[in-house]
């Protein structure tokens, strides 16, 4: 086997060992990220949907949202 084939077979060997590797490093159960991600809900609600709205999405933020890293910001559009 020449030096060039050599080189391109353990070329793709590494690679494919560094793809993996990658892969398997993200794949770390409890691993979040740093900074969560801010999702911003506009609606028109009001008075008691708004409510109902705000318990709902507060709800979601401090259960699955923080285990996910979401955060779900409501904001209310008094004319739409």
């Amino acid at each position: 086997m020449n030096n060039n084939a050599r080189r391109k077979k353990y070329g793709g060997i590494t690679l494919w060992i560094c793809v993996i590797a990658l892969f398997f490093q993200s794949c770390e159960p409890g691993k979040r990220k740093k900074d969560p991600v801010v999702i911003t809900l506009w609606h028109t609600y009001v008075e008691q949907m708004r409510a109902a709205m705000d318990d709902l999405v507060a709800e979601f933020n401090t259960t699955t949202g923080m285990e996910q890293g979401i955060i779900v910001k409501v904001t209310g559009v008094a004319n739409a």
